[in-house]
């Protein structure tokens, strides 16, 4: 059995385990995203989040950043930009910080977790992953080798990132169900309707089936106007505005 650093060997009690962590967050959007589905992930397939952390990203990225010239070369406008949509969508950023021909270096990892035993965010130990092109590497580095950015914090679990939309997660709920319902309205079919009287049409087998070419129609209207077959009893003999009211144009979809 594999054995993972939060998971010890005990001979009086048992493992200790975390039912929940960012690594099971993080799966979770990853799958949600693939699938299509939309569940405590659905804020971040909304236009919303996608233009607010765009906003931050452009912001941070006109920043001047003044210090030590070796961090402030370390921090280009690229970084500040990822940086800053990242704590506006996951809540947290992971950069590995590297010494390479003795100037300071960070590079974005696609995946971090912190481990350790106590509060102090300088004892953690994080397990990275850095993706290239055709490979991924993977690291055990110090808390001093890891620039970790959180947009706030949960004093239950301060090695994980809260984002703005996980502490507002009503109205963050809202919006993605809003997206979801204009996204359906503008799939659904749309076009007019315009009544007309019904004569009923025969199958092979003698069935009456008025509405089976008016179902196919509908789906294939995209705006335009359906000739609608009433089902009812219609009276020629009603004269005046009594009868054209019957013939009323009929608009269903999205406005």
């Amino acid at each position: 059995m594999n054995w993972w650093p939060w998971r010890k060997r005990s001979t009086d009690a048992a493992p200790e385990q975390r039912s929940t962590g960012y690594t099971a967050s993080l799966t979770a959007a990853l799958e949600a995203g693939a699938s299509g589905s939309l569940t405590d992930t659905a804020p971040l397939a909304t236009a919303s989040l996608e233009a607010a952390s765009g906003l931050y990203a452009r912001c941070l990225a006109a920043a001047v950043v003044t210090g030590a010239p070796d961090v402030a070369g370390a921090l280009t406008p690229p970084v500040l930009a990822l940086i800053a949509r990242n704590l506006i969508r996951r809540g947290e950023d992971h950069h590995r910080i590297y010494v390479r021909g003795g100037r300071l270096t960070l590079e974005p990892c696609g995946f971090a977790y912190a481990h350790g035993n106590g509060p102090d965010p300088m004892t953690w130990t994080y397990n990275v992953t850095l993706y290239g092109p055709t490979d991924s590497r993977h690291e055990w580095v110090p808390a001093a080798a890891m620039l970790h950015t959180r947009y706030a914090v949960d004093a239950s679990r301060p090695w994980l990132g809260v984002p703005p939309w996980s502490w507002a997660s009503e109205t963050s709920k809202a919006v993605a169900a809003l997206d979801r319902f204009v996204a359906g309205e503008a799939g659904a079919p749309h076009g007019h309707l315009l009544g007309v009287p019904e004569s009923p049409q025969v199958d092979a087998d003698g069935e009456v089936t008025p509405l089976d070419a008016f179902r196919a129609d509908m789906k294939a209207a995209k705006g335009g106007t359906l000739v609608m077959e009433h089902s009812g009893q219609w009276d020629t003999e009603v004269p005046g505005p009594a009868a054209r009211t019957r013939l009323e144009h009929v608009a269903f979809g999205m406005d």
